[in-house]
């Protein structure tokens, strides 16, 4: 039969305060991971953000004065083509569009840089928006 000898006191709290040590500077790590993930700033451009701000207050049926309202300060630019607009990129309108409009995010907008479109039917209601950027 084997002599099995129970860890002595002092061993035991040793390893007692080990254990604590390595509890704390894991929790320690995690809350300053945590908090850098959240103090971590918007990688977006101010404009881009604005933009999306704004795309998402946009609602369907609301007219060409109320969309030009809400983009007010925007680079605005009004596209006519003489026929129904059907589609949007490769998908389907819920209603024909007359017209779309493009608000840039500043003025000056070059490659890179952000627009919104908004679509028109003819008696001038939202059928469609979106957001894009300018190809590089």
């Amino acid at each position: 039969m084997a002599d099995h000898a129970e860890p002595r006191p002092a061993n035991q709290g040793i390893l007692k305060s080990l254990l604590i040590s390595v509890s704390l500077v894991s929790g320690l790590v995690l809350v300053v991971a945590a908090l850098s993930l959240l103090s971590e700033p918007d990688k977006r451009s101010v404009e881009r953000r604005l933009l999306i701000e704004k795309h998402d207050k946009m609602r369907l049926d609301m007219t060409v004065a109320e969309v030009d309202g809400l983009m007010e300060g925007h680079p605005r630019e009004e596209h006519r083509g003489g026929t129904e607009i059907l589609k949007l990129g490769g998908r389907r309108l819920p209603r024909p569009c007359l017209f779309y409009v493009t608000y840039d995010g500043k003025p000056g907008a070059t490659e890179g840089d952000y627009y919104l479109m908004a679509f028109f039917e003819k008696e001038g209601r939202l059928v469609e928006k979106g957001l894009d950027d300018y190809l590089k």
